[in-house]
């Protein structure tokens, strides 16, 4: 209860405080009660409406790897389906060079002709395993895969014949649940030039790369392409790849392919 006191003017009472109130000729006290309810109810919407706003966001980051991994998946059926027919024709034609071995019938050359064809298949066939074999990993590597992987380089020679040649590598991250990997790799060639062992790094070589390591930065897979020439009287023989992620938990890849190019 609020008692006026003797000869003092009127005021307003807000938040415990006593304001005066001026034009007049009376003592009033006023009382505005505080409302912390209220208050704590504005908190309260405010954290729901941070909550949705999340749950949205986490929604639509789930959708998009799960649009992903569909994608992979119809790719990883096509891929397995041609490499059908691939093995199909292949026992075909294994079945008959035997019997072009055996028969006196067929010549030198078209027997020449059904190896080479049998080899190129071969390359084929191996280059859809790898393919295969890399959508597998993307989608659900083995418990025991896991880190950092170079899935592969292929190799094909340029259509307009001014000795260029044309490579793709892939780098990917074999994880059940995929962060974004930063890192960089380099590319060397190595073979023989005036008979002597001679290494050539891929900026020596290609006019679009600059640096001696290529930054990586990717979350399931990133594709390294482009063009390069090989110095005159120079003999590739391989491909040496070193990949090196760097992080909490840094990881380093190494692999070597053989310097098979691909007629285009």
């Amino acid at each position: 209860m609020l008692v006026r006191p003797t000869g003092m003017k009127r005021g307003v009472f807000v938040n415990g405080c006593a304001m005066s109130v001026k034009g007049s000729s009376e003592e009033r006290l006023v009382v505005v009660a505080h409302n912390p309810r209220k208050q704590r109810l504005i908190v309260l919407i405010s954290i729901f409406l941070l909550l949705s706003v999340g749950q949205l966001f986490y929604y639509l980051g789930y959708q998009s790897a799960h649009n992903i991994q569909a994608d992979a998946r119809i790719e990883r059926d096509q891929l397995q389906e041609s490499l059908h027919k691939l093995e199909q024709v292949q026992e075909k034609l294994q079945r008959e060079t035997a019997q072009a071995k055996v028969s006196s019938q067929i010549d030198r050359q078209a027997n020449e002709q059904v190896r080479q064809l049998v080899v190129e298949l071969e390359q084929q066939i191996a280059d859809q395993k790898e393919e295969i074999a890399f959508y597998k990993g993307l989608m659900a590597p083995g418990e025991k895969e896991k880190g950092l992987s170079i899935r592969g380089l292929n190799l094909d020679r340029a259509i307009n014949g001014d000795g260029q040649v044309h490579f793709r590598l892939i780098v990917q991250q074999l994880a059940r649940v995929h962060r974004l990997v930063k890192g960089a790799v380099s590319i060397n060639i190595i073979g023989m030039h005036n008979a002597k062992q001679k290494t050539f790094a891929l900026r020596d070589l290609s006019q679009q790369f600059k640096d001696e390591k290529i930054k990586l930065r990717f979350k399931y897979f990133q594709a390294i392409d482009g063009d390069l020439v090989l110095p005159e009287g120079f003999e590739a023989q391989s491909v040496e790849v070193v990949a090196q992620s760097f992080g909490k938990k840094p990881a380093r890849v190494e692999r070597s392919f053989d310097w098979i190019v691909q007629e285009t």
